[in-house]
């Protein structure tokens, strides 16, 4: 799908944009990057979106402020070249320095990218097929609470559970603890109790996670952040996925192992419409 890529301060064709093969970001995967999502040409939670990647930029130590406004008109502007209904990639890498080195400069400029992706559409985890899941040891590294490109493990692991006939794989800690998955986070269902597991460094902190915990708590559901075994998953009444693109995603099977007899469960439809109404009030706001 062709499009506009903003590249550096400069807005340019997606068959002319290109970057140095000694960035950083190629060479070590040394960057940080955010999905935002979008529809009907408004974009949805920019400022917490932006927020985060100010502080994974922090964490990492690439020096790149982030200005809300010039951000905002980066955005708006590749909407309205590219589409509507477009989620947004914004990715910051630390730059080129024209060489090959594990060092870095202080003063190096980062590579900065925003393009956008292939079209969503609101309320489509509302119809969409449930999917199974499988359980797998998390080999990735310590610091999965920053949102790195440097994502090789995530792609590793979730081609085992496409290999296994599963449509994402949950990643169980040295602990026994089950954090998320290799593109989202997830959520159980236990005796009318809907439980998420606690932000740690062994997870990403989702804004989906984080709107869907509002929507437990201002809807009088009861909610907890809970550290989760194999054992409760596989226990559990419901369980069901978050991201940016997709969602609530219904969760049916894990392993072998049928949750609710392989239906959707009441919670997920209450809150799965729940944030599509908020969504939908946001956009008509």
């Amino acid at each position: 799908m062709s499009g506009v890529v903003y590249l550096n301060d400069n807005y340019v064709a997606e068959n002319e944009a290109k970057v140095s093969v000694f960035d950083r970001g190629f060479l070590f995967a040394d960057g940080v990057y955010e999905v935002i999502p979008v529809y009907n040409g408004k974009i949805l939670f920019l400022k917490e979106h932006l927020a985060r990647l100010q502080k994974n930029l922090d964490l990492i130590n690439i020096k790149y402020l982030i200005n809300f406004l010039d951000w905002q008109n980066i955005c708006n502007k590749l909407i309205t070249n590219n589409g509507l209904d477009r989620p947004l990639y914004i990715q910051i890498t630390r730059g080129n320095e024209n060489r090959r080195n594990h060092d870095y400069s202080d003063d190096i400029k980062p590579t900065i990218v925003a393009y956008s992706l292939p079209p969503i559409t609101l309320g489509n985890c509302l119809t969409a097929k449930s999917i199974n899941v499988m359980t797998f040891p998390d080999n990735r590294w310590n610091h999965c609470d920053v949102k790195s490109i440097a994502l090789l493990g995530n792609i590793l692991l979730r081609q085992i559970g496409k290999k296994n006939g599963c449509d994402e794989v949950l990643l169980t800690r040295s602990n026994g603890f089950i954090v998320e998955g290799t593109t989202s986070n997830y959520f159980i269902v236990k005796n009318n109790k809907v439980i998420t597991p606690p932000l740690s460094s062994d997870l990403l902190p989702g804004i989906t996670r984080q709107i869907i915990i509002e929507l437990c708590k201002s809807n009088n559901i009861d909610f907890a952040q809970e550290n989760i075994l194999l054992e409760d998953i596989l226990n559990c009444d419901e369980i069901w996925l978050s991201s940016s693109t997709k969602e609530l995603t219904s969760v049916v099977r894990v392993n072998n192992t049928v949750i609710n007899n392989g239906q959707p469960g009441p919670f997920w439809h209450r809150i799965a419409n729940l944030y599509i109404n908020n969504i939908k009030q946001i956009l008509n706001g």
